[in-house]
């Protein structure tokens, strides 16, 4: 199941990254913060060091945290995690 779910995000990325030519990076997260699918459009390079790639995805995993712990404050009545979305109350 794993390697199906894989090949799924795989595609799910390329499906974004080439929607809009704008688009130089796509990833999809673990519940850790770890890329587990997508990267960069072809021909493009990153701006930054691996190092600072990682560090990029760990602020904005923490960021989506974040916007789950506190969108009930801004009106969010459902968020998603995990592939489902799950009301809040």
């Amino acid at each position: 199941m794993e390697k199906k779910l894989k090949i799924i995000c795989e595609t799910f990325c390329q499906e974004v990254i080439y929607s809009n030519s704008h688009i130089r990076f796509v990833a999809i997260l673990n519940k850790n913060g770890t890329r587990i699918a997508g990267g960069y459009r072809k021909k493009i390079s990153s701006f930054l060091t691996p190092d600072e790639v990682k560090m990029s995805l760990h602020f904005a995993k923490k960021r989506w945290d974040d916007r789950g712990n506190l969108g009930w404050h801004a009106g969010v009545s459902w968020i998603v995690r995990g592939g489902r979305g799950a009301r809040r109350q």
